[in-house]
């Protein structure tokens, strides 16, 4: 509402140190970090709605105390933003997909403009990885993976549409998957509609062309539904690496601007086949009037490793949520066995499969609270 970018060290864990203030142009509502020759990091700012026209702005915060405007890109209004090291690429509310070269702030380039057709509210997501990929997610269409090694040519090298109805609503990419909620139509009875279920899932992307799936919470697989997950944030910490996810508050589920988080849920990550491809929810914080994306926060915790040892969440009129990622963490499930019959005398398995630190786990089973053997 003061249209100011606000820029805190975080540096100690128990305090906050406001570092510079940047005046915005009226209406900025986007923000990414990107970086530019040299190795100076930029601050992509794009307003929303500006009736005087909308515009990207490129601030330099290298030093957060003596920051510096660089450039102004104008002549369209941004509905989607993903920065990657200094390459932007931008989905407009004229559905066009527009890659910008940051290598030079002073002096950003345009390198292609691709119109995808449609109306862009069906456009849900957008991630990035180097200056090779991105992913696009839609709300009829499924999840789009776009080579952009040449920028002046991107393309749609593979579709990701696994179920009937599978609407994309966030994404995150690590170093060696992307992680995608969705949620997918279940089929009823007519004349009753469809209903929908949610959907959290690990995809290799390493071949565009051939996304693959490694791991899936459902209601038939995994540890369940997740519920409806709004935004997902990739965080590398001295314990291990995770995945937050947020959800919108019951009151204003699942659309209602802006999308209010009442939880954010740990999932930590574990490997089998590929690396972290498995999601097990280990914890779960309440953040009341929190929104958007999650942020690495602080230095790495005493002791070594590398990462993050918190992460920042904004919520309005409750200021800014510091928030410590546990170092250990009990059993939590990643996948849970399900129901299953069978003739009598034949024989039957159960498979479970539990995310812990310190890893030592052993289990026990039961039937009618009788122990097996």
């Amino acid at each position: 509402t003061l249209n100011q970018l606000m820029l805190f060290d975080y540096t100690l864990p128990e305090t906050q140190q406001l570092r510079g203030t940047i005046q915005l142009p009226l209406y900025s509502e986007l923000v990414e970090i990107g970086e530019a020759s040299g190795g100076f990091t930029l601050a992509c700012v794009a307003s929303k709605g500006n009736p005087a026209g909308d515009v990207i702005a490129i601030y330099d915060i290298t030093n957060p105390a003596a920051w510096v405007h660089r450039s102004t890109i104008t002549g369209f209004r941004t509905h989607l933003m993903s920065v990657s090291s200094s390459r932007m690429y931008i989905f407009t509310t004229a559905s066009e997909f527009k890659i910008i070269e940051l290598a030079f702030p002073t002096t950003p380039g345009m390198r292609s403009t691709t119109l995808y057709g449609g109306s862009y509210t069906n456009y849900t997501a957008l991630a990035s990885w180097s200056n090779n990929a991105a992913a696009l997610g839609t709300a009829t269409t499924g999840l789009w993976l776009i080579n952009t090694t040449n920028a002046t040519a991107p393309l749609v090298s593979g579709i990701w549409n696994p179920v009937t109805g599978y609407s994309v609503h966030a994404l995150a990419k690590g170093p060696g998957v992307l992680y995608v909620s969705a949620t997918a139509a279940t089929p009823t009875t007519p004349p009753a509609p469809p209903a929908t279920h949610n959907r959290f899932e690990s995809l290799l992307v390493t071949n565009l062309a051939a996304p693959a799936q490694r791991f899936l919470h459902s209601p038939t697989s995994g540890a369940g539904s997740q519920g409806y997950l709004d935004s997902l944030t990739y965080l590398s910490t001295p314990a291990g690496n995770f995945v937050v996810a947020t959800r919108p508050g019951l009151d204003n589920y699942p659309y209602t601007f802006p999308a209010q988080n009442n939880t954010a849920t740990l999932y930590a990550l574990g490997s089998f086949f590929a690396t972290e491809n498995i999601t097990a929810p280990v914890a779960t914080v309440t953040l009341e009037q929190a929104h958007g994306n999650v942020a690495p926060g602080g230095a790495s915790a005493p002791g070594g490793g590398s990462g993050s040892a918190r992460f920042i969440a904004a919520a309005d009129a409750a200021g800014l949520y510091q928030v410590a990622m546990p170092a250990q963490w009990a059993p939590a499930y990643a996948a849970v066995p399900v129901n299953t019959t069978v003739c009598h005398g034949a024989d039957t398995f159960f498979n479970s499969l539990v995310s812990a630190n310190p890893s030592s786990v052993t289990f026990q089973w039961y039937r009618n609270g009788t122990a097996l053997t």
